[in-house]
């Protein structure tokens, strides 16, 4: 019994430190080539006036708290700005959370990460969720988003879904999808 505890954690442990550098490398690789595009997003949105990023306390692996990094799309008083729209039509507002990726905070997939206050309302079943590394991208973004789930906001399911079909494959397969469901303006 002993000796399958110690290799059920060591495949859990070697599969981790996969996907750790998988999001590494990963992360890199978009990291490069967007630097001078998020330099001029950047730049625009110092423009209207206000930081450049929009900083946003979230729930994420094992219940730690960190700061979700997005570029700012709002004015003070909540209006989209007109390169704000822009930004989160193309999804270019998620790009600095490769940064967060990179801090270890999040995940390129997994489960979007909690707001504080939608923590504490899901039940044991959903708080499963904060059992692997939230994600840049999910299920839900590229499979749901547009159907059932957007209209009830109930993506605990799908990330429940995530959870337990957990594989490098399936990972690899959402990552793939992600990219044709942002192009089409579909998802993320």
């Amino acid at each position: 019994m002993r000796f399958r505890r110690c290799m059920w954690l060591a495949v859990v442990n070697g599969t981790y430190a996969v996907q750790r550098l998988f999001d590494i490398v990963i992360s890199i690789i978009a990291l490069i080539p967007a630097a001078p595009l998020m330099a001029v997003i950047a730049l625009l949105i110092r423009r209207d006036g206000g930081p450049a990023f929009f900083k946003q306390r979230r729930v994420g692996f094992h219940g730690r708290d960190f700061e979700l990094l997005k570029f700012r799309s709002t004015c003070a008083d909540a209006h989209i700005t007109p390169i704000g729209r822009f930004i989160r039509k193309a999804s270019i507002d998620e790009l600095p959370q490769f940064f967060n990726v990179l801090r270890g905070d999040m995940s390129i997939v997994g489960p979007r990460p909690f707001l504080p206050q939608e923590a504490t309302l899901y039940s044991s079943a959903g708080s499963r969720r904060l059992l692997a590394r939230p994600g840049i991208t999910c299920l839900w973004e590229v499979d749901e988003r547009k159907g059932r789930l957007w209209e009830t906001g109930d993506l605990s399911s799908s990330d429940m879904r995530y959870l337990e079909s957990h594989s490098f494959g399936r990972e690899f397969m959402i990552l793939l999808k992600t990219v044709p469901a942002i192009m089409l303006g579909k998802g993320t």
